[in-house]
C-alpha cells in the first residue's frame, strides 16, 4: 500500500484519460493520490477532481510561480474553497528563485501571508523551494512555531533536512532520486528516520527510471519507495508501512477533521482510547493506515492523549455497560499509571467488569513488575500471543524489544493469572500462523484459553 503524496491530476497532461491513470494507480496500489493546485484555477479544478474521485485528494494554494497574480479576491475564493471536505492541506507554496516567473519580493511576501492562513486554516503546510533554501527557512522560522507539513521534492542538504524536521515537516521524495548514483538526496535519505519520510511523483513530471523520458503517473510513485528501501537498506513493505503511516498522520484523508475518540461503544462493551503509540508493529494490524473502527476515528497523537479526568468525564453512567475495555488502536499499558487510576476510579463508581486487551509487554515497556497492581481492579486481560515461538512472534509483530519482548509475554501471562480472575491469550488467524502450535502453548504450557480473533 501506497501514497501519492504529491501530483497534479489537474494538469491538462492527463485530460483525456484520468479515469485510466487513477485506475492504473490503484491497480499499482496507490491507495490515495494527492492533487494539488499551484494557482486559483488549478485549486478549483482539483476540488472538483478530489469530488469525482473517491481516492483522491487535494491541497489548494498559490505557487511561487504565480505568486505576482494573487490578489485578495484570490485568498478570499481560497479560504472558500478550504471548506471543501476533501481539501487535506495548503500549498504549494514556498520559493522559486530558479526560474523566477515572481519577482523575489513578491514570492516572500506571498509566501508569508500563505503560511499565516494555512496556519488560520489549520491545514498542513506543502512547501515548494528550489534554490531558496535558506531564506525558505528563515522565513519559517522568523514566523515562529513549530509546523505541520512536508518539504516537497526536498532538495536540501543533511544540515538543512535536521533544520526542517526541527520545525515539524516531513520530508517527500520524487523520482528524481532514481536518477543518479552519488546523490545529496541519496545522503538525506539515508540519514532521516523513515518516520520523517514521504513518497511522491509530482507527475506528471520527474518521472523515475526506469520511465524516464516519458511522462510520469501516480503509479510510478513504487518506484520512489524501491529506491528509498535499497538507500536504507530495509524492505519494500517497511518503506511502504512508514510512507503510508506518515501521509495519514499529515493529511488524514478520509477522517480529515474527525477528532479521535477517547471513549466509544463497541459491540456490548464501552472502550477507552488512552494512547495510539504502541511497542509493537504487527503486520496485521488493523489501525493502519486510516485508524478507525466502524464510525469511529481513534489516531490520537502523544499531545492529544487524555487525562485521567478527561476519561472519566467522558463515562457518565459506568454501571450501565457490561463492560469496560481499556484497547482502542494503541497499546494501553504504555500508559499504566494512568490506565491503573481510571480502573480504580471506574470501580468505585460501579463498573460491573473491567477489561484489559494489552500485548503483554509493560513490564518489560516500564521495567518493573506490574500484573500485581491489577489486583482488584482489572477482572480480565486478554493478552495478543500471536506466535508459538520468539522467531515467528518478532517476524509477525515486529516489537520494539527484539527478541526479549515473546518471554516478557509469555512471563505476563503467568503473572497476570495470579492476580486476575480471567486470563486469556489470543492470536490473528492470518496466513503463516500455526495455529494448533499456539493453541497448544496457550492451553497445556500456560494454562489459558485461546481466543481466535479474525
Amino acid at each position: 500500500m501506497l501514497i501519492d503524496s504529491h501530483c497534479h491530476l489537474e494538469m491538462p497532461h492527463y485530460k483525456d484519460e484520468r479515469e485510466q491513470i487513477i485506475e492504473r494507480a490503484l491497480a499499482a496500489g496507490v491507495r490515495r493520490l494527492l492533487t494539488v493546485g499551484t494557482n486559483l484555477p488549478d485549486s478549483r479544478r482539483v476540488v472538483q477532481i478530489a469530488a469525482q474521485h473517491e481516492p483522491v485528494y487535494c491541497s489548494i494554494g498559490i505557487h511561487p510561480h504565480d505568486a505576482k497574480d494573487a490578489s485578495e479576491q484570490s485568498y478570499a475564493e481560497l479560504r472558500e474553497l478550504a471548506e471543501q471536505p476533501k481539501v487535506v492541506a495548503y500549498g504549494e507554496i514556498g520559493l522559486d528563485f530558479f526560474k523566477n516567473y515572481s519577482p523575489h519580493d513578491v514570492q516572500i511576501r506571498e509566501f508569508t501571508r500563505q503560511i499565516r492562513l494555512a496556519r488560520d486554516l489549520n491545514l498542513p503546510i506543502i512547501i515548494h523551494d528550489r534554490d531558496a533554501h535558506q531564506e525558505t527557512v528563515d522565513i519559517l522560522k522568523s514566523e515562529g512555531g513549530t509546523y505541520r507539513g512536508v518539504f516537497h521534492c526536498f532538495a536540501g542538504d543533511e544540515a538543512m533536512a535536521e533544520q526542517v524536521m526541527d520545525l515539524g515537516f516531513l520530508l517527500s521524495f520524487t523520482g528524481s532520486i532514481t536518477f543518479g548514483k552519488k546523490m545529496k538526496a541519496h545522503r538525506v535519505i539515508r540519514q532521516a528516520p523513515l518516520d520523517r519520510i514521504m513518497v511522491e511523483t509530482d507527475a506528471p513530471f520527474l518521472t523515475p527510471v526506469p520511465h524516464r523520458g516519458k511522462r510520469n503517473e501516480p503509479a510510478y510513485v513504487r518506484f520512489v519507495a524501491e529506491k528509498i528501501a535499497e538507500l536504507k537498506e530495509t524492505t519494500v513493505e517497511e518503506v511502504e508501512w512508514f510512507t503510508t503511516d506518515n501521509a495519514y498522520r499529515l493529511f488524514r484523508f478520509e477522517t480529515f477533521g474527525k477528532l479521535a475518540a477517547i471513549v466509544y461503544p463497541w459491540k456490548k462493551a464501552l472502550y477507552i482510547n488512552l494512547t495510539s503509540r504502541c511497542s509493537n508493529r504487527c503486520l496485521f494490524c488493523a489501525k493502519h493506515p486510516a485508524f478507525t473502527l466502524g464510525p469511529h476515528y481513534l489516531r490520537l497523537e502523544e499531545n492529544e492523549e487524555p487525562t485521567v479526568d478527561d476519561v472519566l468525564a467522558e463515562i457518565s453512567d459506568t454501571a450501565a455497560h457490561e463492560e469496560i475495555v481499556f484497547c482502542g488502536y494503541g497499546e494501553p499499558t504504555i500508559r499504566w499509571d494512568e490506565m491503573i487510576r481510571i480502573a480504580k476510579a471506574l470501580k468505585k463508581r460501579g463498573a460491573r467488569r473491567i477489561r484489559l486487551n494489552t500485548n503483554g509487554l509493560a513490564e518489560l515497556i516500564h521495567d518493573r513488575p506490574l500484573a500485581k497492581e491489577m489486583k482488584g481492579v482489572i477482572d480480565a486481560v486478554s493478552v495478543s500471543l500471536n506466535a508459538p515461538d520468539a522467531g515467528a512472534y518478532a517476524e509477525l509483530c515486529n516489537p520494539q524489544q527484539g527478541e526479549r519482548a515473546y518471554h516478557a509475554v509469555l512471563d505476563f501471562i503467568g503473572q497476570a493469572k495470579r492476580y486476575v480472575p480471567e486470563v486469556v491469550a489470543s492470536v490473528v488467524t492470518v496466513a503463516d500462523v500455526d495455529l494448533p502450535a499456539v493453541r497448544k502453548l496457550a492451553e497445556q504450557q500456560l494454562g489459558v484459553p485461546l481466543r481466535e480473533r479474525p
